[in-house]
């Protein structure tokens, strides 16, 4: 069998033979052989690559000539083959181990002569550096086009494109800015001049971005999350890097250069605004910071839905809300932030039971499923890969360039491709956390950590280690009610399950068992009237209320407070 192979670079600069021309003389040539023949065509791929993964088609040439199922290879020429020396040698070495006739542009080369070995080593060596060469053409013509005052990249705020692809002003957004440095001037900071535009409801720069959404990961719980884009909101660090844009005075830094650009200020405006920062600083408006220790683990048993910090304005106190409110059937109700946060703590760092309780129970015997899981999912994304490659050598080609229909298989592509390294992501977490030596390893360092130094972010970052989940259940009963707290830890299967009344300072700690099924029902919860701890609880009856493990008090003089 002939395998025709044709490549074609991105590279315009290049003004490579096309595919099609390519394509066209190598069947010509099957056709005069009389031989079987198959078109493998690496479109949109750079011959420079020096690993044949990178190149899907020669990728595929390459296992077929090892399975001896190739006896001809046919390219336009060498340059089409590779412009990587260690390419053109891996190459020659296997068509000379499988007696392989090697036919550039139709010509017979044996690969095996010495005098030839040195000649195709040479043109080798020359196609790299034409690749260099052109790679750095294609610098310099950039660099042309931007002096010229071609848009490169993604537009600042308050600059668009052209149809000659050009950078000019956006006229809605380049007023947005002019009004920005008028207000600096005037003496207000960043944070006041966010504050301004969010409260007008100017759109940012996001509403551009192709996407409805994007993604952003927590650095406590390595939750990934998705985000609105029409949800951005102006930020004081956002206009500061406008203010302090040179591109607004008429000077674009591209590189290590400054080259001409529209400008929407003058320079002595620019001059005055950026002298003037330091006199601002004192009316940067309000940034005040609500520091939150159970953020994106906290949430309400009633609803699912994630419990939120709320800082009243005229009050002292702070609570975890929930986002729906108490408009669900029966009330998602908050819970005061010092009392849980403090709770939470010292069940993780100072209470006796619970080392012995992790230790206790059995690891998860699902982590071969996982590590199956994952392959799938790998593999998904190396198919995803390939075709968005392919996509892109589609468009590359004139006559698909402007097809809608693949530029949207493409969004959707790049979509699905997004979510699937996100799930990678998230199942190397769930295997590493199930590993029994990383659980108990990931306790202790929470616990010496804590012991060290107890400030905000070295006790968030152990309770969000250690604890997957808290969900919170407020049962109402006449005008108080309690609440019914499980604690999920991460990597284990056991819960923890604790009871207080509403004013949340004394807490029980029951063994899941007691509760089991009945966990989530508002109607049947534990009873604990008789408790040896003398608590003093009036609550609806439930039966194995037998293995109360510890109680943990709270003393008001001690509660954490980080806001």
């Amino acid at each position: 069998m002939v395998v025709i192979y044709c490549r074609r670079s991105n590279k315009d600069l290049e003004r490579e033979t096309s595919t099609a021309v390519q394509r066209e003389k190598g069947v010509a040539f099957a056709n005069r052989l009389g031989l079987p023949y198959t078109v493998l065509t690496d479109a949109g791929v750079s011959g420079t690559h020096d690993e044949v993964e990178d190149r899907p088609e020669f990728a595929k040439m390459m296992d077929a000539i090892r399975k001896n199922l190739v006896s001809h290879v046919w390219v336009y020429d060498q340059s089409r083959l590779e412009r990587s020396p260690k390419i053109w040698h891996i190459f020659q070495h296997l068509v000379v181990l499988k007696g392989i006739k090697y036919f550039p542009n139709g010509v017979e080369t044996d690969l095996n002569d010495p005098q030839t070995q040195l000649t195709t080593g040479v043109i080798s060596l020359t196609n790299r550096m034409f690749a260099q060469l052109t790679s750095k053409k294609l610098k310099d013509t950039k660099a042309k086009l931007v002096a010229a005052g071609r848009a490169n990249g993604i537009n600042p705020y308050g600059y668009t494109t052209d149809e000659n692809g050009m950078l000019v002003l956006d006229d809605v957004e380049s007023e947005v800015v002019r009004r920005l440095y008028q207000m600096s001037l005037d003496g207000l900071g960043a944070y006041t001049i966010a504050n301004v535009l969010n409260d007008e409801g100017i759109p940012t720069k996001s509403k551009n971005f192709k996407g409805k959404s994007f993604y952003r990961k927590d650095d406590y719980t390595k939750d990934v999350k998705e985000f609105n884009r029409d949800e951005v909101k102006w930020r004081g660090n956002v206009i500061h890097d406008i203010l302090k844009n040179t591109i607004n005075k008429g000077k674009k830094r591209w590189n290590d250069i400054f080259v001409d650009a529209p400008a929407i200020v003058t320079e002595e405006l620019w001059g005055k605004v950026n002298n003037n920062f330091e006199n601002n600083k004192r009316n940067a408006g309000r940034n005040n910071t609500y520091r939150y220790l159970l953020k994106g683990i906290l949430f309400c048993d009633c609803c699912g839905g994630q419990m939120v910090g709320r800082k009243r304005p005229l009050a002292k106190d702070t609570t975890y809300k929930c986002r729906h409110g108490q408009a669900t059937k029966f009330g998602c109700r908050g819970i005061a932030m010092a009392k849980i946060e403090t709770f939470v703590t010292k069940h993780l760092f100072e209470s006796k039971g619970l080392k012995k309780f992790l230790s206790s129970q059995p690891s998860f015997d699902s982590v071969g499923e996982m590590r199956k899981h994952l392959k799938s999912v790998e593999l998904s994304k190396d198919k995803l890969e390939k075709k968005q490659k392919h996509i892109y050598s589609l468009l590359l080609d004139p006559e698909f360039s402007d097809d809608e229909t693949i530029k949207n298989e493409l969004i959707n592509v790049k979509r699905k491709l997004e979510n699937t390294i996100n799930e990678i992501e998230e199942a190397k977490i769930k295997i590493e956390e199930s590993d029994s030596v990383t659980k108990e390893r990931r306790f202790t360092d929470a616990f010496e950590a804590y012991i060290n130094d107890k400030s905000f972010d070295t006790i968030k970052r152990g309770i969000h280690n250690v604890i997957e989940k808290i969900q919170v259940l407020h049962v109402k009963e006449s005008k108080e009610g309690h609440y019914l707290i499980k604690i999920c830890y991460r990597g284990y299967r056991q819960n923890s399950v604790f009871m207080t009344n509403y004013q949340a300072m004394d807490w029980i700690w029951l063994s899941e068992t007691e509760v089991g099924e009945n966990n989530s029902n508002p109607e049947i919860l534990v009873d604990i009237r008789n408790t040896e701890h003398g608590v003093k609880f009036d609550y609806p009856t439930l039966s194995n209320t037998t293995d109360k493990i510890e109680l943990l008090r709270l003393k008001k003089n001690k509660l954490l407070k980080f806001n």
